[in-house]
């Protein structure tokens, strides 16, 4: 047994795994579930893509029937903060697009793992589980413990109120009108969508039912009305026109579109990316 303190804590938990159970047959369902768990091991939960040090997105990962918990590395690594959020985005992305949307949040606080009887426990998670279950929409959202610790890594030198004027599609995170079981509440949630294209998009929100699928159309509205950042490609990356490109404090994700916002491969065998920082005492 053993306690990490002072980590991020994320719940995730399928939308409609219950209707699942119900009108479709066990073994489907477990085709399906079983396929998005495979991936989501693969993808997350082992070494962070891209790095040669055999650093993880997770110090610990627990799938609960239907549900997941997530806890990260040592939040003094900006790389740390930043694969765990990215982990999360990904997660939510791969499950949107398999029929099996998640709903979440993310906190801060201690955790116990006791590996021997397969207990785990934390103060935020019933804060965890309580946020989740309110949401009307399919998202993540960063509730306040972890507010500061991820903008930060983000971003840098943040606060919240600088979100409340213009925000840019390219962020990790937004700072949106979340829609709850009563009312709504401003809080920050993780841009998922960023990288899919508006067929996916609306395929993933057609499976939904309402409120969720309402909810998440105005969602996507939301971010179709922000500015957004992408490089415009010469020609030899044809069938490519342009890149789009997600940055935080110690990487980036990209994607390549072509002239009719379709995700595609460029028309070169080799990209060099060359990233230009500030050096800081």
């Amino acid at each position: 047994m053993h306690i990490v303190n002072n980590r991020l804590i994320a719940f995730l938990d399928v939308l409609g795994f219950s209707r699942l159970l119900t009108t479709e047959c066990l073994l489907d369902v477990h085709k399906k579930y079983s396929f998005f768990i495979d991936q989501a091991k693969t993808m997350t939960f082992y070494q962070t893509v891209g790095d040669n040090m055999g650093r993880t997105n997770f110090a610990f990962t627990q799938f609960l029937s239907d549900s997941l918990v997530v806890v990260s590395n040592e939040v003094d690594d900006v790389y740390n903060v930043n694969s765990f959020v990215a982990a999360i985005h990904f997660l939510l992305e791969i499950g949107f697009t398999n029929n099996l949307p998640l709903r979440g949040a993310i906190g801060k606080g201690d955790f116990l793992i006791d590996d021997e009887r397969g207990i785990f426990l934390s103060e935020r998670l019933p804060e965890l589980v309580r946020i989740e279950a309110c949401q009307e929409w399919t998202g993540c959202v960063i509730l306040e413990s972890g507010e500061e610790t991820i903008l930060e890594s983000l971003f840098g030198k943040c606060k919240r109120d600088d979100f409340n004027g213009t925000q840019m599609r390219n962020n990790q995170v937004h700072l949106v009108d979340v829609p709850l079981k009563s009312g709504s509440q401003k809080m920050f949630a993780v841009n998922f969508m960023f990288f899919l294209s508006e067929k996916q998009i609306m395929s993933g929100i057609d499976y939904l039912v309402e409120p969720k699928k309402s909810n998440m159309l105005t969602y996507f509205n939301f971010l179709a009305d922000i500015p957004i950042q992408m490089q415009k490609l010469s020609e030899k990356f044809l069938p490519a026109t342009y890149v789009k490109i997600m940055k935080t404090r110690s990487g980036m994700r990209t994607s390549f579109i072509d002239v009719d916002s379709n995700i595609c491969k460029p028309g070169v065998d080799q990209i060099q990316w060359i990233a230009v920082g500030r050096w800081k005492e």
